[in-house]
């Protein structure tokens, strides 16, 4: 027993603000990496999203309506993103992988992928492979840039090619 008396304060706060504020005053404590406390913020994403829903909601033709200052305009992921201290691009591309891969979501959970790998590889999987026809004209696009004698020859080129490929 130190024989000191403990100091206690107390701070009355509205419901919705005690969980923004634990974690804005434990976050600090925590060894997290970027992905990490986006896949954390995914959680308050969608209690602000819901939020954001209720202040929508249309009153009734004849209510008396207010003169107020516009209210933050910010989207909910921003909103989490900056008590999270990370982007708002990092939020939703973790509500992806969230919403697409638990698995992967797990992954970044725990540290062993990025939020912004995960969500790539989501992606690309989801992606459909590009046709013969659809590579050259990308090719030819690229080669154009370079210069236009060489890319009227590689154009002749890619169209025998093709040419051939149809055979």
């Amino acid at each position: 027993q130190a024989g000191v008396r403990p100091q206690f304060e107390t701070n009355h706060m509205d419901p919705a603000k005690i969980g923004p504020w634990i974690v804005s005053h434990n976050l600090h404590r925590r060894h997290l990496t970027v992905s990490q406390r986006a896949a954390l913020a995914v959680e308050y994403e969608r209690v602000f999203a819901e939020e954001a829903k209720k202040r929508q909601i249309r009153k009734p033709f004849d209510s008396v309506v207010e003169s107020l200052p516009q209210q933050n305009l910010a989207k909910a992921s921003d909103e989490a993103g900056d008590l999270f201290n990370v982007s708002g691009r990092s939020v939703r591309d973790a509500k992806f992988v969230a919403d697409n891969d638990p698995e992967l979501a797990a992954q970044v959970k725990a540290g062993g992928k990025t939020v912004s790998a995960a969500a790539k590889e989501l992606r690309n999987k989801n992606k459909p492979e590009e046709t013969p026809q659809q590579k050259a004209a990308k090719e030819v696009a690229r080669i154009r840039r370079q210069g236009s004698d060489y890319a009227a020859e590689v154009l002749k080129q890619l169209t025998q090619l093709l040419e051939d490929e149809m055979e």
